[in-house]
């Protein structure tokens, strides 16, 4: 929004917002800053420090839900090729694939947040241990499978704090989405 940084609030026009978010190439990304900037006219409303939200009225991109599930036949697939992006990463693409969350998520997962075979998900972020929060700021717990705890314990070293898939100066793996895209590639798995 560097355009609208000189701007007094009440100068940005709907057109403003919707050349904004017209310069946004991806939908999802879009539709997230447009949802943004309303709640922060929103709020500006209630505070009596705006009478209107130039947001209202602009129509968001349109999206779909993903259909898509893994076969019976390729989940043993992906799980034998996932060795092949190296023992951090391999084991947190295996990780996703049992729990079913998110690539950042897993990739941030910390060892203090593993408590009694269960993973707890603060929903805020945790900036003093490097934790995002969760993509809808909703705290949450996941059942960790058997299969699951040993993958963390074999890559733990008895360690009680940090990241469980830390990467290169304790920092938590990086690219596993582009690990999995690449993954899915060779193996012809489209969608």
């Amino acid at each position: 929004m560097p355009k609208w940084a000189n701007l007094q609030a009440s100068a940005i026009t709907r057109a403003d917002v919707r050349s904004l978010i017209g310069r946004v190439e991806a939908p999802v990304m879009a539709n997230l800053i447009l949802a943004h900037a309303s709640a922060i006219f929103s709020w500006a409303i209630k505070q009596e420090l705006l009478a209107t939200n130039p947001c209202r009225g602009v129509d968001r991109n349109p999206t779909r839900s993903r259909e898509r599930i893994l076969s019976d036949a390729e989940i043993p697939q992906l799980w034998r090729t996932f060795d092949s992006a190296g023992f951090v990463a391999s084991s947190a693409l295996k990780l996703i694939l049992l729990t079913g969350q998110r690539p950042g998520e897993v990739a941030h997962m910390r060892r203090e947040h593993i408590i009694d075979s269960w993973w707890e998900l603060p929903g805020e972020p945790v900036p003093a241990l490097g934790w995002p929060g969760t993509k809808n700021a909703q705290s949450h717990r996941v059942w960790l499978p058997e299969a699951a705890r040993r993958i963390i314990d074999d890559i733990g070293d008895g360690e009680e704090a940090g990241f469980v898939f830390g990467g290169a100066r304790g920092r938590p793996v990086r690219k596993l989405a582009d690990a999995m895209r690449e993954i899915c590639k060779r193996l012809g798995i489209t969608d």
